[in-house]
């Protein structure tokens, strides 16, 4: 019985909350007539940096077309400690360039998503 009362405390104490679910869509273009790789990720970016928490991945896809779209969806319970926005951002990685065996990686700009809206 004990156990079950602290229990009840804790959850009233840190409310559990349903996620935030996060999705984005977009389409990438290569120009160059040939077969070419990509991938896409998003993550939910730390204030401490090195900590950062993986969203959703594309995985590589190769393909012959010009253009070729992806879809991101995933979710995340909280920020952290006194961060009171998710800070999402999108890292694309590719091999559509003029030069063989050259990759190149995009960086988006992040986007700040409030963790709770009150």
């Amino acid at each position: 019985m004990k156990f079950l009362r602290t229990f009840l405390v804790f959850l009233v104490a840190f409310r559990l909350t349903s996620p935030t679910v996060f999705n984005t869509v977009g389409t990438l273009t290569c120009p160059l007539y040939k077969k070419w790789c990509y991938h896409v990720a998003m993550y939910e970016e730390d204030s401490i940096g090195f900590f950062n928490d993986e969203v959703d991945v594309s995985g590589i896809r190769c393909v012959q077309k010009k253009k070729a779209v992806y879809n991101l969806a995933g979710e995340q319970n909280g920020d952290g400690f006194y961060n009171n926005f998710y800070e999402i951002a999108i890292v694309v990685t590719h091999n559509c360039t003029g030069q063989w065996f050259n990759i190149r990686r995009i960086y988006s700009n992040i986007t700040y998503a409030p963790v709770t809206d009150k």
